[in-house]
């Protein structure tokens, strides 16, 4: 008598691989109501010490935990009033930034040119090996930002 060519260990895998790719293809369609409870189950483990040791203290854990959160959010709206504050900071100073980098690079085109590199080739290239983002990118800084300094449009 032959061997049978599905055993009952090979079916058992095969059932369980097609139910776990039920299951995760479930999850990531589901992705968009299941990561906000991931984040809460996370937050709520993180601050469950915090909030057994002000019980504790006699502290209501209603309290303890609406003051958890609330020292949360105050920490979280600083962090963007202070990150706001640095990117304009940012944005003020840009304009000195790329006037200092743009006269070193169009000292340094010439010379480029003259051993051969060709800059907007060389940006053709990367365009092949990086996303068209990097391409339009690294055209709009060239062109918009070192390009009006050129001594040649002068």
């Amino acid at each position: 008598m032959a061997k049978p060519i599905i055993t009952l260990n090979g079916l058992k895998i095969v059932i369980m691989l097609g139910m776990l790719v039920i299951i995760l293809t479930g999850v990531r369609f589901a992705a968009d109501i299941i990561v906000p409870f991931i984040l809460a189950l996370f937050v709520a483990v993180i601050l469950n010490p915090l909030v057994q040791r002000m019980t504790r203290l006699r502290i209501p854990r209603v309290l303890a935990i609406t003051l958890l959160i609330s020292i949360i959010i105050v920490a979280m709206v600083l962090l963007v009033a202070y990150l706001g504050t640095s990117l304009n900071e940012l944005a003020r100073t840009l304009p000195k930034y790329r006037s200092s980098l743009a006269i070193p690079l169009l000292q340094l085109e010439p010379w480029l040119q003259r051993a051969g590199i060709d800059v907007f080739k060389q940006l053709r290239q990367h365009c092949r090996v990086f996303s068209r983002r990097f391409c339009l990118f690294s055209e709009f800084v060239y062109v918009a930002h070192i390009f009006p300094f050129s001594p040649r449009l002068r």
